[in-house]
């Protein structure tokens, strides 16, 4: 829903849409009868919304804001300047018949917010990503940043930012249980079928760990590469703070990345600076 929110594009951009027309139009499936719209300085909040990702599934919101859309002129910017969406109070929601084991999976429900952050300059040709996060007290937090270039002068519309290329991506995490139970049921998914989970990640972090340890110097200070080494080491049950900023003194896109990936060309302009504190547990 957020990133659609973020893409929507026509060949001649509308005005932006008012709070109203946004229940009615754009987020109209997830509104409920409970649901209740309003426009406070700028901004639109959404209450008591249920979101389907599935034909049993779903994610309830308690409320969701949205700003920047009332400075955007769509016939100057595909994207808004400014747009920042927050998800408060997000659960899980299995549509189940039995009134019992509903309650049960209710009770066990620990909500968690969202928030996504971004700016666009059509003059400038850049787009920066500020922040895309989730976050709980229960679950941790995770957050992700980057900085982006684009080519080509008539944009109108979202898909016509060809060429994007990175030149810094940011990744934060504080980790309780947010990294096994919400982001490694995405990464066990790209596992194979005939590959067991329990050897490949074990292996990929040996890989992982023998790449880090051959990295050039001019790429990593040392500090940065024992806390690459231990984080990897740690996974997938890391603890504490860890944080990774990728600098590219020459912009590139990610398909270029992953094209010079087996010869970590691109690290000959590359600077990494890696922080990770785990938290000390007490016998």
């Amino acid at each position: 829903m957020i990133a659609t929110m973020a893409t929507v594009g026509t060949a001649t951009p509308p005005k932006p849409p008012s709070c109203r027309q946004l229940s009615e139009g754009l987020l109209k499936n997830a509104m409920t009868p409970q649901s209740k719209v309003r426009s406070i300085d700028g901004q639109c909040l959404f209450s008591n919304m249920r979101i389907k990702t599935g034909t049993r599934q779903a994610w309830t919101v308690e409320q969701l804001t949205v700003a920047g859309l009332d400075q955007w002129d769509g016939k100057l910017s595909p994207l808004p300047p400014h747009l920042r969406v927050e998800a408060k109070g997000i659960r899980f929601s299995y549509e189940i018949d039995n009134s019992h084991a509903r309650y049960q999976m209710a009770l066990t429900q620990k909500p968690f917010d969202a928030r996504l952050d971004f700016a666009f300059d059509v003059a400038a040709k850049t787009l920066s990503l500020r922040e895309v996060a989730l976050e709980s007290p229960w679950l941790g937090h995770v957050s992700f940043a980057a900085d982006a270039e684009f080519q080509g002068d008539n944009v109108r519309d979202p898909s016509d930012l060809i060429g994007l290329r990175v030149s810094r991506l940011r990744f934060v995490l504080d980790n309780r249980s947010l990294l096994e139970s919400m982001i490694m049921p995405s990464l066990i998914a790209f596992i194979p079928d005939d590959k067991d989970p329990a050897v490949e990640f074990p292996r990929q972090q040996k890989e992982a760990e023998r790449r880090l340890k051959k990295l050039p110097t001019s790429a990593l200070d040392a500090e940065s590469r024992q806390a690459l080494i231990r984080f990897t080491r740690d996974f997938p049950h890391p603890s504490g703070h860890f944080e990774l900023d990728l600098m590219l003194d020459r912009p590139t896109s990610l398909d270029g990345i992953a094209k010079q990936k087996k010869n970590d060309a691109w690290l000959d302009h590359a600077r990494i600076f890696a922080r990770y504190q785990p938290q000390v547990t007490q016998p």
